[in-house]
């Protein structure tokens, strides 16, 4: 990470961490957890797989739930996550509960879909 930029607290006000969950391929890891750890020192409360979903739980339903609970995905664009299935899935959850989610919490996605490019 760039070690000029100011790590100012957008994320904690009032005592509220936002939750960003980081999409990332698993060929892309010391850089997501390079993200992951920029993000936490910033005050937002991030999540990433490796360290979220224990040993033999079942990691479709745990991945789903911390989607689903995140605010904002961060997608970590490469040659590998651009075709990984399962960054593609995730990134479809999140649309996915978007579009069911009624609290009106979060930027509508007028109905856009994953670039073609990400479809893996």
């Amino acid at each position: 990470m760039n070690e000029h930029v100011p790590a100012a607290p957008v994320a904690a006000t009032a005592g509220i961490r936002a939750k960003v969950f980081v999409s990332y391929s698993r060929k892309d890891l010391a850089f997501a957890q390079m993200l992951v750890a920029a993000l936490t020192e910033r005050g937002f409360d991030a999540f990433l797989d490796i360290t979220d979903i224990a040993p033999g739980e079942p990691w479709k339903e745990r991945l789903s739930g911390l989607i689903v609970t995140a605010d904002t995905i961060v997608f970590a664009v490469s040659p590998d996550s651009a075709l990984s299935n399962t960054c593609t899935w995730e990134l479809e959850e999140k649309h996915e509960a978007r579009q069911a989610d009624h609290s009106g919490r979060g930027a509508p996605h007028r109905g856009r879909r994953c670039p073609p490019a990400l479809a893996g």
